[in-house]
C-alpha cells in the first residue's frame, strides 16, 4: 500500500484523482468519468487481478454491438470458483414461487421467466457487476451525463442495467476471458444487509409501493425459514 503521493510518483502515466470524503462507489466513478477522454469506459476494482488481457478482449469483443448497454468478463475468486457477475431483475413475482416452493408445480412457467444461467457460457443478462464494467461513453447522455448514483455502495449496478434495459440496451457477459476477483468475504453479512435495504429501494422507485411491502414480506419469511433451519440442525 502506498499514499496518493507514492501512488503518482510510481505510476505517473496514470492521471489519479483525490477525494476529501467517500463518496460511494457511483459518485467516485463519475469523478473519474469527467476527467475521460476516450469513447469507452471501463470500471475497474482495486480488487481484481489482470490474469490476461481482459480489457483488449472485452474492446475487440464490443465495440462492434450496436445494443451494447454495458459487458463484462467471467470473474472467479482464487480457488478458481465462478462469481455471479450478472443477474436477474428483483423479481417479487418469482421470489414468492420461491419462498413457497410453488416453483416446483409452475416449473414450466418459472424456468421460462428465470433459466439458470451458465457463467462458463456467453449471455446477456438483466444486468451485470460494477465490478468490471465496460460500456460507451455515450450512453451516458441516456442519464445526464453521469452514472446513476441513487445508491452509496451496491445495487448501483442493478440500477444501471434497469436503465440501459429501458432504452433497450443489453447488458453481455462474457465467459471467453477471465480476472480474479478478490472480493471481500468478511464483509459478506454486512453486504447482504446494504443489497436487501437497496433492493427494497429498488424496488419501491421502479416497481411501486405494493411490490416493495411484497418484498419485505418475502424477506422476512426468508429469513425466518433460514433461522428455523439453522436452530433445528444446531
Amino acid at each position: 500500500e502506498c499514499n496518493a503521493e507514492e501512488f503518482s510518483k510510481k505510476f505517473p502515466a496514470i492521471k489519479l484523482l483525490k477525494s476529501d470524503e467517500n463518496l460511494g462507489f457511483s459518485k467516485g466513478n463519475n469523478l473519474g468519468i469527467k476527467q475521460a477522454k476516450g469513447a469507452y469506459i471501463l470500471l475497474l476494482n482495486s480488487d481484481t487481478e489482470l490474469i490476461e488481457n481482459s480489457i483488449k478482449f472485452i474492446y475487440e469483443r464490443s465495440v462492434s454491438l450496436n445494443d451494447l448497454g454495458a459487458a463484462t468478463v467471467k470473474l472467479i475468486y482464487q480457488n478458481g470458483e465462478v462469481q455471479p457477475a450478472a443477474n436477474y431483475f428483483p423479481n417479487v413475482s418469482l421470489q414468492f414461487l420461491e419462498v413457497t416452493r410453488l416453483f416446483r408445480i409452475c416449473k414450466k412457467y418459472y424456468f421460462s421467466k428465470r433459466p439458470t444461467l451458465d457463467y462458463n457460457k456467453n449471455f446477456t443478462a438483466d444486468w451485470i457487476w460494477g465490478t468490471f464494467y465496460f460500456f460507451p461513453k455515450k450512453n451516458l447522455q441516456l442519464f445526464g451525463g453521469k452514472l446513476p448514483d441513487t445508491f452509496f455502495m451496491y445495487g448501483e449496478d442493478v440500477e444501471w442495467g434497469y436503465l440501459l434495459a429501458k432504452k433497450n440496451l443489453k447488458s453481455y457477459y462474457f465467459s471467453d476471458s477471465t480476472i480474479i476477483h478478490h472480493s471481500g468475504k468478511s464483509l459478506y453479512q454486512e453486504k447482504n444487509i446494504a443489497l436487501t435495504k437497496n433492493s427494497r429501494h429498488f424496488i419501491k422507485k421502479y416497481y411501486g409501493n405494493l411490490h416493495c411491502l411484497a418484498f419485505i414480506i418475502l424477506t422476512a419469511t426468508c429469513n425466518f425459514i433460514e433461522d428455523t433451519k439453522k436452530k433445528f440442525h444446531s
